[in-house]
């Protein structure tokens, strides 16, 4: 498993159907130094702690293989811990 090593802030939450009608659940997450944004899919049962808008946030993401592809998939999201140096 994997964790972000560079500021991540939480942007938001998208909910959708699909196209075969299911449901989901998108979380939008935002680098601010690289002026980046990520989607990942939160599964079912992926509990997601209340935030605020632009909170430091730790993404611990799993990568499987598919085909010839890696896959990320969100296994948990916490609040970062922020220190601020005196």
């Amino acid at each position: 498993m994997f964790e972000n090593n560079t500021e991540l802030i939480y942007l938001g939450t998208r909910t959708g159907v699909s196209k075969a009608g299911e449901p989901y659940n998108v979380l939008l997450v935002g680098n601010p130094e690289k002026y980046e944004n990520y989607e990942f899919f939160i599964s079912q049962g992926l509990a997601i702690p209340t935030l605020e808008k632009n909170e430091p946030i730790v993404c611990e993401i799993e990568l499987s293989k598919r085909g010839y592809n890696l896959v990320p998939s969100l296994v948990a999201v916490t609040k970062a811990v922020v220190v601020r140096n005196k």
